[in-house]
């Protein structure tokens, strides 16, 4: 008898933007709480979940070419 062969269901990935003014930031207390309720919510980077990272090391010009780009990925959020 063959085995039986069960579709494998593909879990939705969510993929979000983020703009930092340098890399450092990530390490601020408000980056950290919003990785870690992502994380609480099942959102995991890897997994389930894309994270776009763009800093623009304090060059705050550069914001209206990542906000183009970031349209262009179609992202689920921008933070």
């Amino acid at each position: 008898m063959p085995r039986l062969a069960l579709p494998q269901t593909t879990a939705r990935k969510y993929r979000i933007g983020i703009v930092v003014s340098n890399s450092e930031n990530l390490k601020e207390p408000y980056y950290v709480a919003f990785f870690q309720r992502l994380n609480e919510l099942g959102l995991v980077e890897g997994r389930n979940l894309l994270i776009e990272r763009r800093p623009v090391e304090g060059r705050f010009d550069r914001l209206p070419s990542v906000a183009a780009e970031f349209a262009k990925l179609q992202l689920d959020a921008i933070f």
